[in-house]
């Protein structure tokens, strides 16, 4: 499994990232999920990032598996 993100600010002001997962299932077929969209609250520093993508993997009980 591997995760993308994407960061962006909305015109209000709001800062949000984005989290995909990209998997290959048993058929071996390329498959895309987008794991979570989450509000960042401070600064886009590259702790607040790890942060808050560490935050989207506790989201779903996944991040002790990647």
């Amino acid at each position: 499994m591997s995760f993308t993100t994407d960061c962006w600010t909305s015109p209000s002001t709001k800062s949000f990232m984005s989290i995909t997962a990209h998997y290959i299932n048993k058929e071996w077929e390329l498959k895309n999920i987008l794991l979570d969209f989450i509000e960042i609250s401070d600064q886009h520093t590259g702790q607040n990032l790890k942060n808050t993508f560490v935050l989207g993997l506790e989201n779903f009980e996944i991040e002790n598996k990647v």
